[in-house]
């Protein structure tokens, strides 16, 4: 299977993709890793990584499991 192509114009670096989505670019670092979103170098424009919209909106909306089931028999606290 070939992967899609990225041009200049369908990426976004981190910053572009925290305000995209109003939110910190950490927050924006933890959807990038936690789904392994494909990263983009442009010749010509240093270390920066980009990504592609369509692959960060996906991401965004899918939710993440964190941590495991709970062990049957132990109580689980519910924070109000």
């Amino acid at each position: 299977m070939e992967e899609p192509k990225a041009t200049g114009e369908d990426l976004l670096n981190i910053q572009e993709v925290a305000a995209r989505l109003g939110i910190a670019e950490s927050t924006a670092w933890l959807i990038v890793k936690r789904h392994d979103l494909p990263r983009y170098r442009l010749p010509g424009r240093g270390k920066t990584v980009y990504f592609r919209w369509v692959d960060v909106e996906a991401a965004y909306n899918t939710p993440v499991q964190v941590g495991g089931e709970p062990k049957e028999g132990r109580p689980v606290k519910i924070a109000a």
